[in-house]
């Protein structure tokens, strides 16, 4: 497991695509969310993932331009 969340926690540029900003556990479920470029598609990482750690992986994008998932998460995660 070790591996792969640091794979997934360094899988995109932080500098020129995006940031990772929450990793949970839900539910028995590692949960990764990242805030990119709205012009940077994630998923020839997330394909990359999937074929090296030979996992299924759900995806799910969402237009969040006003960071209201973070801002609604039900604990405070920054002040």
């Amino acid at each position: 497991m070790a591996d792969f969340d640091h794979r997934m926690c360094t899988l995109i540029d932080s500098d020129k695509e995006g940031i990772i900003v929450l990793i949970e556990t839900f539910c028995g479920k590692r949960n990764y969310y990242y805030y990119t470029r709205s012009d940077f598609d994630i998923s020839q990482y997330l394909e990359e993932v999937k074929i090296g750690f030979k996992v299924s992986l759900k995806i799910t994008v969402k237009k969040d331009s006003d960071w209201k998932f973070m801002k609604q998460y039900p604990v405070n995660l920054y002040s």
